[in-house]
């Protein structure tokens, strides 16, 4: 993994297979210290999770990251085998 902004996105480097129906398969929302909102998005390009891209609705930085349990998930069902 290496850090890629100042709000703690993350390149990820892994050689899973993710069997997805979109680019972005989970996001996951929480509240910052300040009452914004925290985006987590999973991207996953060709079978392989890329990047945990993490942003604020106002676009400044993350005050003080929530714990993994406080965020809400969304998640998209896997695409049948084939």
């Amino acid at each position: 993994m290496k850090t890629i902004d100042e709000c703690g996105s993350l390149e990820l480097l892994t050689d899973v297979n993710a069997h997805v129906v979109k680019r972005i398969p989970v996001e996951g929302e929480a509240e910052d210290k300040d009452g914004v909102a925290i985006h987590v998005l999973l991207h996953v390009v060709n079978g392989r999770p890329i990047e945990l891209d993490i942003f604020k609705n106002d676009g400044s930085p993350v005050k003080e990251m929530p714990p993994a349990s406080a965020f809400g998930l969304e998640v998209l069902p896997a695409a049948p085998d084939a």
